[in-house]
């Protein structure tokens, strides 16, 4: 027999009904965890700096659809890598693409390539804002480059100065052809020293021209400016 709306009559017992207190208490649990993740989750976005990763996260993922799209043959065949971390990107061209073996002097279809890559620059607008750095970086593998009697002639002593010449090179080349600020612009050569043993085996894949875009934080601020 029914009492009221929170207890009833069993046997002569009246006993409280609990169903409803646990969906009282059920819905609060629920109320509280709703707002602690809208919380958290508006103390992360509302932060300055995380607003900046996520817009050069979105100049990231727009790059690198055009660069897909541009090389995706190279990307295939794996000849061109890519990679992301933090604010930097990284586009790995190996060495076939760019010189022949043992050379400093950029193939005319290494010329081509360069010009490919300048494309999807000017494809996004050429924006110097966006960039806080573009280094270009030569890697060589670990052979003696005393075979190649032209290296020799033109001062090129081991693979220190091979990867210097190319990467040289490669800056001297986008600062011809490309409208980006050429401040931006810096090399850097590594020879064979930061070749990953483990992921890119064999070192022939270390022969390689790395172009590291550092992308500014405060790109849009810069542009206003």
């Amino acid at each position: 027999m029914e009492t009221d709306n929170n207890t009833y009559r069993h046997g002569g017992l009246v006993i409280a009904e609990e169903v409803n207190y646990w969906t009282v208490f059920v819905d609060a649990i629920l109320s509280l965890f709703i707002v602690a993740v809208f919380t958290i989750v508006y103390d992360y976005f509302s932060g300055g700096d995380n607003l900046e990763l996520l817009a050069v996260r979105a100049k990231q993922s727009e790059f690198l659809e055009a660069f897909e799209k541009e090389f995706a043959k190279e990307i295939s065949d794996g000849k061109i890598t890519h990679s992301i971390n933090g604010n930097i990107q990284r586009l790995s061209f190996g060495e076939e693409l760019l010189f022949g073996l043992g050379s400093d002097t950029l193939k005319n279809n290494g010329k081509l390539m360069l010009n490919r890559c300048l494309g999807v620059f000017s494809a996004l607008g050429n924006n110097s804002q966006l960039y806080d750095q573009i280094m270009v970086e030569g890697h060589t593998d670990s052979v003696s480059i005393r075979k190649f009697n032209n290296l020799w002639k033109s001062g090129i002593r081991d693979n220190w100065d091979l990867s210097a010449a190319r990467s040289n090179n490669v800056v001297r080349y986008f600062i011809g052809q490309s409208r980006l600020n050429p401040a931006l612009f810096s090399s850097a050569a590594y020879s064979w020293y930061q070749w990953k043993r483990e992921t890119e085996p064999p070192m022939s894949r270390n022969r390689k021209i790395e172009i590291v875009l550092v992308y500014s934080a405060n790109w849009k601020n810069n542009a206003k400016n």
